[in-house]
């Protein structure tokens, strides 16, 4: 399913998993985007919802 994913969504994945710095970070962040590449979801798309929905919950 990764490699479905245009080269920009691929980068902001990868990205988004090497600049966690310890193990247990990296595990965790595997597992919240599989997901999100499964359902076919770009990196971005969910970081602006994520804003969205915290900047409405005030």
């Amino acid at each position: 399913m990764f490699k479905t994913h245009s080269p920009s969504k691929q980068r902001h994945y990868a990205d988004y998993i090497s600049f966690a710095k310890k193990e247990t970070t990296i595990e965790k962040r595997i597992l919240n985007i599989i997901p999100l590449i499964t359902d076919g979801m770009g990196f971005m798309t969910y970081i602006l919802r994520s804003i969205v929905i915290i900047h409405t919950s005030f």
